[in-house]
């Protein structure tokens, strides 16, 4: 296997196999995780995505070994208001300590909640970096300071308007812990805690719940320029752009969206050319070599995809772990 792709695509896929359309009960979904962990694709694998509500049910489930690893992406319950947001985090933070202690081969890598709605009605981001700092000051008081936190907005309209309040309320947030964060900031060097990240809904059930190209390479975009990472979730589940019958709409690539990622940093694409690779319908035109990849003309090397991999475009939920390995295999950019 060429290392582009497999640095491209290492641990890009979270499993959420708990939610639709594949909507299975936590003990069928958990011992799919433990059978995909043990496979040899397991290398695609990232995380088990589980509300942190059923973390009591979840470790009835984990194995006993001490050894055994299983690594959690824990949902936050999320909250209408800033006040319930932050009740529904003490909640969360309570569920995960109780995980840590009885299950420490079952560690807590990520969290991920969506953005109380009424903070998007605040345009210059004040309201947005008020809650992070607050939450971040839970994380740390409950010993998960070092846990990374991934924050979903709804694309409201002007959508363009909320997306770069909350992206500006991340960033703000993240230069107040991190005074060297910027361009030449790196996770693995850097202090504790890690930057806080935007959290994109890539798809869903229905066609109304996909965003549309534009909103797409414009997230991307914003979180470049704002030096803030980002994830996925939801309607992933094949590597190119293509049409799906069954929700009447086209589909995003996981392809598409992390060549995208990777080109705007290696190539500083603006936003038209993130667009033209988001867009893209031709599994060709992405080549990959023994120490690159590339979209039409420009290119990112094996050092600039590990980077964007590791600090800026980290991973994406699907409910499906098949779906995109057959069609990577089908591709032949996998065994």
């Amino acid at each position: 296997m060429l290392a582009s792709v497999r640095t491209l695509l290492g641990g890009t896929i979270d499993y959420a196999g708990l939610f639709p359309p594949a909507q299975l009960d936590l003990p069928a979904a958990a011992a799919n995780f433990s059978r995909y962990l043990g496979e040899p694709s397991a290398w695609l694998l990232g995380r088990f995505v589980c509300p942190a509500a059923k973390f009591a049910d979840l470790s009835k489930l984990l194995p006993d070994a001490p050894t055994a690893r299983w690594p959690v992406i824990s949902l936050g319950r999320g909250g209408e208001t800033a006040d319930a947001f932050l009740s529904g985090v003490d909640a969360d933070l309570a569920a995960m300590g109780a995980l840590r202690a009885g299950r420490p081969g079952a560690p807590v890598e990520a969290f991920e909640v969506r953005l109380p709605a009424d903070l998007l009605a605040h345009r210059d981001g004040k309201a947005v970096r008020a809650l992070l700092d607050a939450t971040a000051a839970r994380f740390e008081h409950a010993g998960f300071g070092a846990v990374p936190r991934y924050f979903e907005a709804a694309l409201a309209e002007p959508w363009r308007e909320s997306v770069r309040s909350v992206i500006a309320g991340i960033a703000r947030h993240n230069h107040k812990i991190l005074p060297h964060f910027g361009p030449d900031f790196r996770v693995d060097t850097s202090p504790q805690p890690p930057p806080d990240g935007f959290k994109l809904r890539t798809g869903g059930l229905v066609a109304s719940a996909f965003p549309s190209t534009e909103q797409v390479a414009f997230v991307i975009e914003q979180c470049r320029d704002a030096h803030v990472p980002m994830k996925f979730t939801a309607g992933l589940h094949h590597p190119v752009r293509r049409f799906d019958p069954s929700v009447r709409t086209m589909m995003h690539g996981f392809l598409n969206v992390f060549v995208a990622a990777t080109l705007a940093h290696a190539a500083a694409f603006d936003f038209h050319d993130i667009l033209g690779v988001v867009e893209e319908l031709d599994a060709n035109v992405f080549q990959f070599g023994d120490d690159y990849l590339s979209w039409n003309d420009a290119d990112a090397s094996i050092d600039e995809i590990q980077y964007v991999r590791r600090e800026r475009a980290l991973s994406f939920g699907s409910c499906s772990f098949d779906e995109p390995r057959e069609d990577l295999a089908a591709m032949r950019l996998i065994d």
